[in-house]
């Protein structure tokens, strides 16, 4: 993002542009040079939306949208964009959020599954490598697998299926008797739940379907879309023994930030719905495909809200780097 001037009719006039996609985007200021901070700030939300609007004109071409609105997906460009920003003119602070993003994210997955490691003690697991009292070496090594598995969705590689069987090695490592990376090889039950899962003999066959259908729909469906009913799907197989909401998890993920999303952070705060919309696929079909991608949404939303108030308070710092 740059300020430029350009002559016209012997006149100059003053513009914010920038290169989106290798295309350059101009929003028209005026006859005189930005001032004024609250200018900027003005000028700056108007070019936003212009790259916003650009790129869901590209989106609604070569995409198909079923289940978010014209305001979701205003919304959603608007987060990627201001993630853009917030990486490019505050450096330090994104590396920070993205750890504290990743922390919050592997403490809320694992505690969907009844760890009891709280946000602090995590967070001593992951940034320090130390122990905590009181909790059992199951639970932590649980938080350590995160971290490690972390290391294989940074790379942003393509999901396969020697891929899920890697990322359950990794989660379940240290637990030989969850058989980490193989396949369930029995029928398997899941407490509380109403969904008869796949028969253990289909298991492979069932994966491999998915990832046929990921890789023909990757790029024409809408990324909260895919990854939406990518991972109803993956749950509804349950390939493993044991560990295949944190596998899913870290699939769905992996998914949005393939597609330059933050993580989603799901937790014991948004549990009982996350929960309620795997359980009702059974029950109401397609409908809840859609209930999920609104779930995914308002979390991304959700995210986006701390990222625009972060930019909007410190929105001095990028009008002093871009006037100069």
């Amino acid at each position: 993002m740059y300020l430029i001037y350009k002559i016209v009719n012997s006149k100059k006039y003053y513009y914010l542009e920038e290169k989106i996609d290798n295309k350059t985007i101009s929003t028209f200021i005026g006859p005189e040079k930005i001032k004024d901070i609250n200018k900027f700030k003005e000028i700056f939300k108007k070019h936003r939306l212009n790259i916003t609007l650009k790129k869901i004109n590209k989106i609604q071409k070569h995409k198909k949208i079923n289940n978010l609105s014209l305001t979701q997906l205003i919304e959603l460009e608007k987060l990627k964009y201001n993630l853009s920003i917030f990486n490019k003119y505050f450096k330090d602070s994104y590396n920070q959020f993205n750890e504290d993003e990743y922390i919050r994210y592997a403490q809320g997955s694992a505690s969907i599954e009844g760890n009891s490691i709280n946000l602090q003690e995590a967070t001593l697991i992951i940034k320090e490598n130390l122990a905590t009292s009181g909790k059992t070496i199951n639970e932590i090594k649980e938080i350590q697998n995160l971290k490690e598995t972390k290391k294989i969705i940074d790379k942003l590689p393509e999901i396969t299926e020697k891929l899920i069987k890697e990322i359950h090695s990794k989660i379940m490592d240290g637990f030989k008797d969850k058989k980490p990376g193989k396949y369930r090889h029995i029928p398997i039950y899941v407490t509380g739940s109403e969904i008869k899962r796949p028969d253990y003999k289909d298991v492979p066959k069932k994966v491999k379907e998915l990832i046929s259908w990921y890789n023909k729909n990757k790029d024409i469906m809408h990324p909260i879309e895919l990854t939406s009913i990518f991972h109803i799907w993956f749950e509804n197989i349950h390939p493993f023994m044991d560990g295949n909401g944190r596998v899913g998890r870290e699939l769905l993920n992996l998914i949005l930030l393939k597609n330059n999303y933050p993580r989603v952070i799901i937790n014991l705060k948004n549990r009982p719905q996350y929960i309620s919309i795997l359980e009702n696929v059974q029950f109401i079909g397609k409908k809840a495909y859609v209930e999920f991608s609104q779930f995914i949404n308002n979390l991304l939303i959700e995210r986006g809200t701390i990222i625009e108030k972060d930019i909007e308070n410190n929105i001095e710092i990028i009008f002093n780097k871009i006037k100069k």
